[in-house]
């Protein structure tokens, strides 16, 4: 099964591709982020190893905890020097309060209330698609989470299937990850919104867009 190791290698390895990419249209400016971000992803690693070796019980008996809350980094859009004609890259970047939506998402972890995380996420998701050449990683951040969200309860449902433990601790881990890191990441975004108001979409298209779907849906695999 796909692991979380895996999606981290895969965005290494996408970045360090595309690093040379956006030197270039950038005469250079974007090459410290791209390598801090590379670091970044290469300490996530640890971290990685860990999640895939508490998902690896679940894995045993047929339950898609991590697997299907990451997506491959190969759904990736294909690289382009610059925006779509429709997107007005020089309206300036907005600064975000994300103390209250965080303390709210933390909250609505402790409760298990998965479906006021979808909402929360979802409100939020909608507040920043007014400015799609900004906000590149937390609109990641907050599409996962609201995936995992998604996904927490299915998984959960399988595992009452096959009489084994709960998955929701470790969907609760993941939910939590995501929340230690929002703060840098737009502080990252902000960091960065120099480079997309000239019209490159640096980090913006380097990320698969996180979709809600039932991996159980269709299944019809033994519980055994």
């Amino acid at each position: 099964m796909y692991s979380m190791t895996e999606h981290i290698r895969e965005a290494i390895d996408l970045n360090k591709s595309r690093m040379p990419l956006y030197a270039k249209l950038t005469d250079k400016k974007s090459l410290k982020y791209s390598r801090r971000l590379i670091i970044i992803e290469y300490c996530c690693l640890f971290v990685a190893k860990i999640i895939d070796h508490r998902a690896a019980f679940f894995h045993k008996h047929k339950v898609k905890i991590i697997s299907t809350d990451f997506i491959s980094m190969t759904k990736t859009p294909v690289f382009k020097s610059s925006f779509a004609k429709h997107i007005n890259y020089k309206k300036e970047f907005v600064e975000l309060s994300l103390n209250e939506t965080r303390q709210s998402l933390q909250t609505l972890i402790q409760k298990s209330d998965f479906g006021g995380i979808d909402t929360l996420c979802a409100q939020f998701l909608f507040q920043i698609s007014k400015s799609p050449h900004h906000y590149g990683m937390i609109r990641h951040l907050f599409e996962s989470i609201r995936r995992i969200a998604y996904l927490a309860p299915l998984h959960d449902a399988e595992c009452q299937k096959r009489s084994i433990k709960s998955s929701i601790p470790l969907s609760k881990i993941l939910l939590r990850l995501h929340l230690i890191i929002l703060h840098q990441a737009y502080l990252f975004d902000k960091e960065i919104a120099f480079i997309q108001n000239k019209g490159v979409p640096f980090i913006i298209q380097d990320m698969p867009r996180i979709e809600l779907e039932n991996p159980y849906k269709y299944s019809t695999t033994s519980l055994i």
